[in-house]
C-alpha cells in the first residue's frame, strides 16, 4: 500500500472523487490511471499514473459503512477494498498531486538495481505481480529516456524497508501515444 507521507516543496494534496472502472478489485493505497477509459483503472508499469486511492465513497461522496460493525467498538470508514461490477456505482477519493510523498512497500531487495535505495532513481508500480500498492525493485532505473511511474526520494526514514516516492510520470503532464 502507498501510504501518504507528506509533501515536497510545500505542495498540497489534490483530492478528487473519481468513478472506478468496472470489473476490478482495488484497495486503499493502490496506484491508478484514468487516461485509458476515463475511469479509475489500476496503474501499470512504464505508463503514466494518475494518483493514489485514499478512500472509497458513494456517488454523493459519502463513505461506505463497514458491513460488520461490532456493538461497543469504534467504527469509521473501514472499507479498504472494493470490487467493482458493471454499472459504475463505486467511487474513490484519489490524490493526484505530483508533490505528495508516499511511503511505498518494495517487492525485492532495496539497493540491488540501480542503487534503488538512494534518491533520484525512477521506479515502477508492481503491476507485473498485480501488486498495485507497491513498487517493483527490479524496475529501478537511472537511465535517461526509460519510462517509469515514480520518482524515488530514497529510503523512508520511518521504515528502512520502504521507499519514499512521488509521481514522476503524471498523466496530466504528458501526451498519450
Amino acid at each position: 500500500m502507498f501510504i501518504f507521507a507528506g509533501h515536497t516543496d510545500g505542495g498540497s494534496r489534490k483530492l478528487k472523487k473519481v468513478l472506478l472502472a468496472d470489473s476490478q478489485t482495488v484497495q486503499v493505497g493502490d496506484a491508478i490511471e484514468m487516461y485509458t477509459t476515463g475511469k479509475a483503472t489500476l496503474a501499470t508499469a512504464a505508463h503514466h499514473i494518475g494518483g493514489f486511492i485514499q478512500s472509497f465513497v458513494d456517488k454523493n461522496g459519502m463513505p461506505f459503512p463497514h458491513d460488520a460493525i461490532v456493538a461497543g467498538t469504534a467504527s469509521g470508514n473501514d472499507v479498504a477494498t472494493v470490487a467493482t461490477s458493471t454499472g459504475g456505482d463505486k467511487y474513490a477519493i484519489v490524490d493526484f498531486s505530483r508533490e505528495s510523498l508516499y511511503s511505498a512497500a518494495v517487492s525485492g531487495t532495496l539497493g540491488t538495481t540501480a542503487s534503488s535505495d538512494l534518491p533520484g532513481c525512477h521506479i515502477d508500480v508492481n503491476s507485473a505481480n498485480t501488486e498495485y500498492g507497491e513498487v517493483l525493485e527490479t524496475t529501478a532505473t537511472r537511465t535517461e529516456g526509460v519510462e517509469a511511474n515514480l520518482y524515488s526520494h530514497g529510503v523512508d526514514p520511518a521504515d528502512s524497508s520502504r521507499l519514499l516516492v512521488s509521481i514522476a510520470m503524471g498523466e496530466k503532464q504528458t501526451v498519450t501515444t
